[in-house]
């Protein structure tokens, strides 16, 4: 007999399984069959379609690192500013990654820098958050809001110093940041 944890799990994936709402493009996406994709894509598929989540293939290439796919589902003109369940794009996916080479992919290709997700933040909130140089000073150079407020007023620069991210303090400050903008969340 399994032990109750693999029953637990089997079950949690066969139920996420059944509510997944996947084409065979998400699929293809996600296990890296570009040749499928490609092929997918030009037979027709919808590429907007979103699964349970409110992920299209676009933010299953952006998650997977895979830059090819990404390519590929711009130039086939997939909608870059579509949002999942929790207001994600596949812009703050690939922040939230550290996937660089799919954040330039994206901001060539014109995705909405500014776009926020279910608390607030943008794609430089994230990269703040985390601090990622390289990903800051691409979405500077691609002019990002950079005095754009979380739902309780917080701006990258706020989630850069409470992380004690020091380069990327830098960069913003240097981009011209609003230094004197105050949050909500007091206690950091």
């Amino acid at each position: 007999m399994l032990p109750f944890s693999f029953i637990f799990l089997y079950k949690l994936l066969f139920y996420f399984a059944i509510q997944s709402d996947d084409t065979a493009l998400h699929i293809a996406v996600r296990n890296g069959n570009t040749e499928t994709v490609k092929l997918l894509t030009e037979a027709g598929i919808d590429l907007n379609s979103q699964e349970h989540f409110g992920n299209t293939a676009l933010h299953h290439a952006a998650h997977n690192v895979n830059t090819e796919v990404t390519r590929l589902m711009i130039d086939a003109g997939i909608d870059l500013n579509k949002q999942t369940k929790s207001d994600d794009t596949a812009l703050h996916i690939a922040v939230r990654n550290g996937n660089t080479e799919t954040v330039k992919l994206l901001t060539e290709a014109g995705i909405d820098l500014n776009s926020q997700e279910h608390v607030g933040y943008t794609a430089l909130h994230l990269a703040a958050h985390n601090g990622n140089t390289e990903v800051t000073r691409l979405m500077i150079d691609a002019g990002i809001d950079l005095n754009k407020q979380t739902k309780s007023d917080d701006t990258a620069l706020h989630l850069a110093a409470q992380n004690g991210n020091t380069e990327v303090t830098r960069l913003m400050i240097d981009a011209g940041i609003d230094l004197n903008k105050q949050t909500k969340v007091s206690g950091r």
